[in-house]
């Protein structure tokens, strides 16, 4: 690292979303700007048609050091990204959703690691949060983080969460050559970069309490199924080119059934007026072949009738939630929305 390249850039695709962004701008400035040159913050606005402009043009009068660039015209949220990838000029990168917020204190810590060590990837754990991510804060007996030198175990652990953007800290150099233009279009981009860095390195790491708070069920425009079934098995399958076994691609896959779909597949089941539960069953059948975990979890949500199928979703939600000494996010979750009906 040269004196004038940062430790760590921290990037921010986003359109359209001015009130999230002032939000997540707040949190990062407030304290990126306690670590002088050792951290950027880059803002990539992919052509909003709102507030966000006068929004940036705020935090740059108060922070002269915030770069911002925006497109011309909307190149698409995988573009965004990328360009968000290649904007940064630190060693390490973290791509960070406009509607996400990066946790008092977090950053101090994050950075105490990066200067103690060349990682690949380090994972900053998340959780959800519906409407005040500080009220909203999961419980949790787990602080610190782990280090991880076999980079498959750390994958295993990070699963489908290397598919969130803000989750993932990305070494630059394990990750420049690899052709994000053959992503472009999974609504992915993202995870061929933790991918490759993690197994190009010779450590990884995990915190293990909470540094992310993610706003809950605030993307969509694309397939459920085609992106979190379909492109991150094509994913994991490239993966393979860097190392990646057929054990631990399995392994990968069993927890996604078990702790990621049932909830979507419930969730899209009732709320989508065009979802077709046999065609999700011949998707998921096609991807998931062989696998006893699909029967047991997925298909009876997919075919049961309502009665039944919800308590088995929730049941299935309790259990990976305790499996994974979760409980604290349920709760949190559960009494979220129980506040919400209240309201």
């Amino acid at each position: 690292m040269t004196s004038s390249e940062p430790l760590l850039t921290i990037a921010v695709p986003t359109y359209n979303r001015a009130g999230y962004l002032d939000l997540c701008l707040e949190n990062l400035i407030a304290q990126a700007r306690e670590h002088g040159d050792t951290v950027e913050v880059v803002v990539s606005d992919n052509a909003s048609e709102d507030g966000t402009q006068s929004v940036v043009g705020r935090y740059r009068s108060a922070w002269p050091a915030l770069r911002a660039v925006r497109n011309k015209e909307n190149i698409g949220s995988d573009r965004n990204i990328a360009q968000c990838f290649a904007l940064a000029r630190g060693r390490y990168a973290l791509i960070f959703g406009d509607d996400d917020v990066l946790l008092p204190g977090a950053l101090g810590r994050i950075l105490a690691v990066l200067k103690n060590g060349e990682h690949g990837v380090v994972f900053l754990k998340p959780y959800g949060y519906d409407d005040d991510f500080i009220r909203e804060h999961p419980r949790t007996l787990r602080t610190g983080y782990t280090m991880y030198t076999d980079s498959e175990r750390f994958l295993r652990k990070v699963h489908v969460y290397c598919t969130f953007i803000s989750a993932n800290i990305i070494n630059k150099a394990l990750a420049a050559d690899i052709d994000l233009d053959r992503a472009i279009g999974t609504n992915l981009v993202q995870v061929r970069l933790v991918y490759r860095a993690a197994l190009r390195a010779a450590s990884n790491v995990y915190f293990r309490d909470y540094m992310v708070a993610a706003k809950r069920n605030n993307s969509g425009g694309y397939d459920y199924l085609r992106v979190f079934v379909a492109n991150f098995n094509d994913a994991l399958e490239a993966a393979s080119a860097d190392g990646l076994s057929s054990t631990v691609r399995r392994a990968i896959q069993r927890t996604v059934i078990f702790r990621h779909l049932p909830y979507y597949v419930m969730r899209m089941r009732r709320s989508d007026p065009e979802f077709d539960g046999d065609e999700a069953h011949r998707m998921l059948l096609r991807h998931y072949p062989g696998s006893l975990l699909y029967w047991l979890c997925l298909y009876p949500i997919l075919k049961a009738p309502l009665i039944l199928a919800l308590p088995w979703t929730w049941s299935l939600i309790f259990a990976s939630r305790a499996a994974a000494g979760e409980m604290g996010r349920m709760f949190a979750f559960v009494t979220s929305r129980l506040r919400g009906k209240a309201a």
